[in-house]
């Protein structure tokens, strides 16, 4: 089963992570290990939620944004409160297929909004926009293309886009990501096959 493989293969990534710090402290002072574990990216991955639609959603500016997949509360095994470093996204959706003015953009997209959880389990007030940005664009769709797209998307905390990079670096345990399709004006259409979100966290303090 799909879960069962996820959790092996994180299983397995945490057990070659240790192995490596192991091996790295017959050699190195403790203070380093750390640094070198995460800059050769042996993160933790939590591959948090898919959504693959039984029909295809169609998101118009009538009902738009709808809301795609919301994943569980982040984790770690590490004991930072903001272990995050790298987040993922899988999107399959394309427009409506025409465009009257090609000149005039796209007008489907899709974004990633963080709520914060307090510690019974509520969701609390919108997050504050000066600490840690609530929403970002993830993508848009192609213009006038009638066939489904995949897009790949990563975000890292150490990206050279300093918006990107903080959006990363401020999630904390227990924050719920939730994906959001969206289409502005008369005739367009987000369609919207599947969506999933990864997120990669430090595996060692």
């Amino acid at each position: 089963m799909p879960e069962l493989t996820a959790e092996h293969d994180r299983r397995k990534r945490l057990h070659e992570t240790y192995h490596t710090a192991f091996l790295l402290r017959q050699k190195l002072v403790p203070d380093v290990i750390s640094a070198i574990v995460n800059y050769a990216e042996l993160f933790e991955p939590h591959h948090l939620c898919t959504c693959r639609m039984d029909a295809v959603m169609e998101v118009e500016q009538e009902n738009s944004p709808q809301q795609c997949v919301k994943t569980p509360p982040i984790m770690s095994t590490a004991r930072v409160q903001q272990p995050v470093r790298r987040v993922t996204f899988d999107i399959e959706s394309h427009d409506q297929g025409w465009a009257s003015d090609m000149n005039r953009g796209t007008w489907t997209w899709f974004f990633a909004r963080v709520e914060r959880q307090s510690e019974e389990g509520q969701q609390q007030e919108p997050l504050d926009e000066l600490t840690t940005p609530r929403e970002r664009e993830i993508v848009r769709n192609p213009i006038a293309k009638r066939e489904f797209t995949h897009h790949h998307v990563e975000w890292c905390a150490d990206s050279d886009d300093k918006d990107e990079a903080k959006w990363v670096s401020r999630l904390c345990v227990g924050d719920v990501i939730s994906i959001h399709a969206g289409a502005m004006y008369s005739g367009w259409v987000n369609h919207i096959r599947s969506v999933s979100v990864s997120v990669y966290t430090v595996s060692m303090r």
